[in-house]
């Protein structure tokens, strides 16, 4: 079978559908690596720092609740070394926000929810490691109450084994309610990708 994400012509150096042969003794080169489809899915846990937050007004603290990841994902076939794609972020909290609960306005484990479609980046370094980018519209949805946001994330996937492997993940997100709340998170876990041949 070729290598991975390339065609390759039997007996022949090169790509199915580019040179590889010589012309006048000048070598020509054939087009960027071939990406097959992809799609993945990521399970991880991760905390959050509140940039901004009032304690006395908010009863809000630092830290807000540690959180689970599951991601999906899909990256459409292309050429090169960068593909685009889309995905969907799923994000239970595991603690009470606040820890106290003390306020009608705080929520028990897994009283919130936040899910974030969003556009996914991700750059080959090779088959073993890519970088991954994202833009997202998260909502929390937390009883009755809901709020948007923003997010622009990144992070590194390492494949030890064929599509499965571990990653970690930064994200800077805002969310809009009565108040503007910038937040930065980070999570880690695995992952599993899984190459869609045609």
């Amino acid at each position: 079978r070729p290598a991975r994400d390339e065609e390759v012509v039997p007996g022949q150096r090169g790509y199915a559908w580019g040179g590889g042969g010589s012309d006048g003794g000048s070598q020509a080169s054939g087009p960027a690596t071939h990406r097959f489809a992809h799609a993945f899915g990521s399970l991880g846990a991760g905390g959050t720092l509140r940039l901004f937050y009032d304690p006395d007004t908010l009863h809000q603290d630092l830290a807000a609740p540690v959180y689970l990841q599951l991601r999906f994902g899909y990256f459409f076939e292309g050429d090169g070394d960068i593909q685009h794609g889309v995905g969907l972020g799923i994000a239970p909290n595991v603690t009470a926000d606040p820890t106290d609960l003390a306020y009608a306005d705080g929520f028990f484990e897994f009283g919130q929810w936040t899910l974030a479609p969003s556009y996914l980046l991700r750059v080959w370094l090779s088959d073993e490691a890519q970088i991954m980018g994202s833009f997202g519209l998260p909502i929390a949805l937390s009883g009755t109450y809901q709020s948007f946001g923003l997010e622009l994330g990144g992070g590194i996937v390492y494949k030890f084994l064929a599509g499965f492997g571990i990653y970690a993940h930064v994200t800077f997100s805002t969310y809009f309610a009565s108040f503007v709340q910038p937040m930065l998170s980070g999570d880690a876990g695995l992952v599993l990708d899984y190459e869609v041949l045609p």
